[in-house]
C-alpha cells in the first residue's frame, strides 16, 4: 500500500495529518472514515497514544465495547505519563460499568485515583458502581472524596443522597439533597 502522504510529509508528520484528518472526519459525522484515519495514523505510529483514544472513544459510542477496550489497554500497557494513564483508565473504567463489569470498573477507577488522588471524576464513577453493587457506604464515601475535592458539585451531592436513602439514613439525605437544591440542580 502507497502511502501519498508520506511522500509530502515525514512520517512524524504524517502520524499528525491523519490523527487531525480523523478529528475532522468525526467532526463532520463521517464516523466509519475518522476510524479508519485513526487506524492508519496507528499504523505509521504505533506509540502515538492519541490515535489510539480517539477511535476507542468512537467505538464505545459505537457500542463496540471490546475494540474500545483493547484500544485503551494498549495504552495502559504502553509506557505512557501518569497523567495519560489515570484519563484512559477513567475511560475504560466508563467502559466496563456500561457493561456492568463492576469489579473491573472499580479496579479501573481505583487505578486512576492512585495516580491521581485529586481525581474528582474517578471518585464519582467508583461511587456510582459501588451504588449498582449496593455497597453504599463505599459509594458515600467516594461521593464523600468527590465533595470534598470540589464542594459545589451537584451530582455527587444527589448520588451521596441516594446512597444515604439505601442505608436508611434519611437525615442526611435531606441534608445532601437541601445542598442540591441550594446549588441550582
Amino acid at each position: 500500500k502507497y502511502n501519498y502522504l508520506q511522500v509530502v510529509f515525514s512520517k512524524e508528520d504524517s502520524v499528525f495529518v491523519y490523527y487531525n484528518l480523523g478529528v475532522c472526519a468525526y467532526n463532520l459525522k463521517q464516523i466509519n472514515l475518522a476510524i479508519n484515519y485513526y487506524s492508519e495514523a496507528i499504523e505509521i505510529d504505533p506509540h502515538y497514544p492519541y490515535s489510539y483514544i480517539e477511535r476507542a472513544h468512537i467505538n464505545a459510542k459505537l457500542g463496540n465495547y471490546q475494540e474500545a477496550i483493547e484500544d485503551y489497554s494498549f495504552i495502559l500497557e504502553g509506557n505512557y505519563n501518569q497523567a495519560l494513564k489515570a484519563l484512559v483508565y477513567k475511560y475504560r473504567g466508563k467502559i466496563y460499568n456500561i457493561l456492568e463489569n463492576h469489579p473491573h470498573s472499580i479496579q479501573d477507577f481505583t487505578q486512576a485515583i492512585n495516580i491521581n488522588p485529586n481525581y474528582l471524576d474517578a471518585y464519582y464513577n467508583r461511587g456510582c458502581c459501588y451504588f449498582c453493587i449496593q455497597e453504599y457506604q463505599a459509594a458515600i464515601n467516594d461521593f464523600s472524596s468527590a465533595i470534598k475535592i470540589n464542594p459545589q458539585y451537584i451530582q455527587a451531592y444527589s448520588a451521596r443522597g441516594n446512597a444515604y436513602i439505601a442505608l436508611g439514613e434519611i437525615t442526611k439525605a435531606e441534608f445532601d439533597f437541601k445542598k442540591v437544591k441550594e446549588l441550582g440542580g
